[in-house]
């Protein structure tokens, strides 16, 4: 006999920050199954990706200490590190997106479906997961060219006097706050406003509600730094191992195949870990989102009224 599910958990709807966070690991208890079939799908291979990047990149800081000991050229140390970053810095970026794309699919089909995310398939997921895909490829870019637009902007006016920074610093850290209102404000945007307009109404309504969204962003993010630095350990105790017996010998080495071997699983688990726990910031700031929204749109009301029209 079929068990009856429980009623979904409503995304617009006006809450306190416990009601926030009890939903928040609602979702995460009654879907943990297809949140972590789809999410190893798509970002393991991404971390296994990443976890050569990263491996690379320390094996080649050990190796860099004879261009710091002798003095050598910057060049020498900048071609070892340079290039195993920037592949760390791409990878990081695609796996962000895949991230966003693959939750806010499961999302919107839980929130849409009568069953939730019950017995899910790729079919019934694909056309939602490249519509988002494409949104969170644009919600990233438009991010990064505003950073980069501000940072130029605050350089320039360091340049004038250094003094600015006093206002522009904690400006930009203020923002990030409804900066995080906007990626499911973006993503689940039904009325097609546009990045634009929506990126205003996330700026708008994020500062009147600044309070509450720092809140329950702090916590989950707090919540998500412990539960990947957990399981960020076993990378740490090999490169302290390794550091120590490089420095006992007196000599760079790489450490032997033992230490690439558990350096790079090591750092493969720590980037998937990292991935999964992001899970819980992401449901933090899309319930603080459907919270904002309904206290400034009435979301709910409006489709009241709809629905009665319709009878």
């Amino acid at each position: 006999m079929e068990t009856m599910r429980e009623p979904g958990i409503v995304l617009y709807k006006r809450r306190d920050f416990g009601e926030k966070f009890t939903v928040t690991f609602r979702f995460i208890r009654e879907n943990w199954k297809p949140l972590l079939k789809y999410l190893t799908a798509f970002l393991l291979p991404i971390a296994i990706l990443q976890g050569f990047s990263m491996s690379a990149y320390m094996d080649n800081a050990f190796k860099a200490n004879p261009y710091v000991s002798s003095g050598a050229e910057e060049n020498g140390m900048m071609a070892l590190l340079g290039l195993p970053y920037l592949f760390l810095i791409v990878f990081s970026l695609l796996g962000g997106i895949l991230l966003y794309a693959v939750f806010y699919a499961l999302f919107i089909t839980y929130d849409r479906r009568e069953k939730g995310l019950r017995g899910v398939t790729w079919s019934a997921l694909s056309a939602e997961f490249l519509r988002c895909l494409k949104r969170s490829a644009t919600c990233f870019g438009f991010i990064i060219l505003l950073l980069v637009l501000y940072l130029v902007l605050m350089v320039l006016l360091a340049s004038l006097s250094a003094a600015t920074l006093i206002v522009t610093v904690p400006l930009l850290l203020a923002c990030l706050v409804p900066l995080m209102i906007f990626y499911p404000a973006y993503m689940l945007d039904e009325q097609s406003a546009g990045i634009w307009n929506t990126f205003l109404w996330s700026m708008r309504n994020g500062f009147k509600c600044w309070g509450g969204s720092f809140l329950i962003l702090f916590v989950c993010n707090l919540l998500t730094s412990v539960l990947s630095g957990l399981l960020s350990v076993p990378m740490y105790v090999v490169l302290i191992v390794r550091a120590l017996l490089v420095g006992a010998s007196g000599q760079v080495a790489d450490g032997g195949m033992l230490f690439d071997v558990l350096q790079y699983f090591t750092s493969v688990l720590m980037l998937y870990a990292s991935y999964l726990s992001t899970v819980v910031v992401l449901l933090g700031a899309t319930y603080q989102y459907g919270h904002i929204r309904e206290k400034m749109d009435a979301v709910t009301v409006d489709e009241d009224i709809e629905n009665f029209d319709k009878l």
